[in-house]
């Protein structure tokens, strides 16, 4: 395991072997031998080697990470797993459209950057200039464009605040697909304005919403439940929602409460 990640993901990673682990538990009932998984911010790969595992062995992982630091990471710990034949890895980034975007490389962590943190995006700063030691011209794509002629059963989001902007810029297609979400939503990135359109979107998408928990899936009804429960919960590391469009009960050990 490399050093200088994102705090909680080193400790919990260094003192348990696990991360998020309802979301591992998630992903590897949804994803399931043969399938093609989309991974967008596979960090230091570690939901990727799970997906891996659950796709294996004709299935195949397209690994997304936009920090160039990380890159050798990820292959070297799919190397150590025996699974690296299962797995492509891309350095970029997902967006609202295909083109080119600046990307922070941050001084003390590999991880917590953003497409969003970035003092001259009108949407917010970067709390302080110091905590970047430089920026790169990152190629971004948009969803749609990352699963064009892949034959994607499973969406894997988790781009530091930027999940809104992912999904917008791929509406008429993820509309007309029935692909699973599963996105990692934390509103101190954002606002309330921003969460209550997020869900809202997603609804107007025809997806179920629903907190991955470590005691099963809880449905998030309203945009105002989205923006309370995950201003209340994400401390405690239940972070990701599923979205669906088929009932969750088929997924079995996550019961919907």
């Amino acid at each position: 395991m490399p050093r200088d990640l994102v705090p909680s993901q080193q400790r919990d990673i260094e003192t348990t072997g696990f991360y998020e682990e309802a979301t591992s538990a998630a992903i590897e009932q949804i994803a399931s031998p043969g399938m093609n998984v989309l991974e967008c911010g596979a960090n230091c790969g570690f939901h990727t080697v799970t997906l891996a595992r659950a796709v294996s062995p004709d299935g195949k992982v397209y690994a997304y990470e936009a920090n160039p630091e990380l890159i050798p990471i990820i292959r070297k710990n799919l190397a150590s797993a025996g699974l690296g034949e299962l797995v492509e890895v891309h350095q970029e980034g997902v967006w609202r459209f295909d083109g080119v975007m600046p990307f922070p490389i941050r001084n003390q962590s590999l991880g917590g950057a953003s497409l969003k943190h970035k003092s001259r995006n009108p949407y917010r700063r970067w709390r302080s200039e110091r905590k970047v030691k430089r920026y790169i011209d990152l190629d971004v794509r948009t969803l749609e464009s990352m699963c064009r002629d892949r034959s994607i059963g499973l969406i894997r989001l988790d781009v530091e605040g930027a999940e809104y902007e992912a999904v917008q810029g791929s509406v008429e297609f993820l509309r007309s697909t029935d692909i699973p979400i599963v996105l990692e939503w934390i509103p101190r990135r954002s606002n309330r304005r921003i969460t209550l359109s997020f869900h809202k979107l997603l609804v107007a998408l025809g997806y179920r919403v629903y907190r991955i928990g470590v005691d099963g899936l809880r449905p998030v009804l309203t945009a105002g439940a989205f923006y309370k429960d995950h201003a209340e919960l994400w401390t405690a590391g239940q972070r990701d929602v599923l979205c669906t469009k088929t009932e969750p009960e088929s997924i079995a050990g996550m019961p919907a409460r």
